[in-house]
């Protein structure tokens, strides 16, 4: 624990800019250079000796009342981001071994390699039954594999509203990585197939659109 929270300390002092570390080696060194070397007091040397002293003041003002509050907020941020980003893709993975048990297709690692993934297309009715209850009135009732994809689709999103939340927060490549995910061609054809209804009997045709969306959430997982 003490390690762990010198590590902590490590970072976010990593954290605060460069330019400002350049000022305060400049300001200890010259109150060095002046209590040490100097000779004879000049206006100048007194001048750059009190700025000195008040760089150091506010900076360890700046790490106690700014740096280090902002630094808590980030860790507890990435922390809750951590969360949604394991959801999406625990999601994603139950998704799939689901699939997988029913077209007997078995996925070697976690994410299924591109045969693997093409047999489970080849051989899925979308409108089989999947291991999912829908409402249907008053009435629970099987749903098929099309409202699992739905089902998933809309916790994805969910739970990419709420990442996004924190956008003002977050690295330039995970916000692009998000609006990629959420606008994915996968989930645009799922929009379509709410207002036409599709006769595919299998998943063949969106092989690509399914393969675009794992290697979306792969990527995102990169963020953990």
């Amino acid at each position: 624990m003490k390690i762990y929270n010198q590590l902590k300390i490590f970072i976010l002092l990593l954290d605060i800019p460069f330019f400002l570390w350049l000022i305060l080696l400049s300001s200890i060194t010259y109150i060095y250079l002046f209590l040490e070397c100097f000779s004879g007091d000049t206006k100048t040397q007194v001048l750059i000796y009190n700025l000195s002293e008040s760089y150091i003041s506010a900076f360890v003002f700046y790490i106690i009342v700014s740096a280090f509050p902002a630094y808590r907020q980030k860790i507890l941020i990435k922390k809750n981001v951590d969360i949604w980003i394991n959801r999406i893709t625990s999601d994603l993975h139950c998704l799939l071994l689901s699939m997988s048990k029913k077209s007997n297709v078995n996925i070697e690692k976690y994410w299924p390699a591109e045969k693997e993934l093409t047999d489970i297309c080849k051989t899925i009715n979308p409108k089989d039954v999947a291991p999912i209850t829908c409402k249907n009135g008053s009435q629970l009732i099987e749903g098929n594999w099309f409202q699992y994809f739905l089902y998933n689709r809309d916790r994805t999103i969910k739970h990419l509203d709420r990442i996004d939340s924190r956008s003002q927060f977050l690295d330039i490549k995970l916000i692009e990585l998000i609006d990629n995910i959420r606008y994915n061609s996968f989930f645009e054809t799922l929009d379509l197939t709410e207002r036409i209804p599709l006769n595919n009997k299998n998943l063949e045709n969106f092989y690509i659109s399914i393969k675009e969306y794992i290697d979306k959430v792969k990527e995102l997982e990169k963020h953990l």
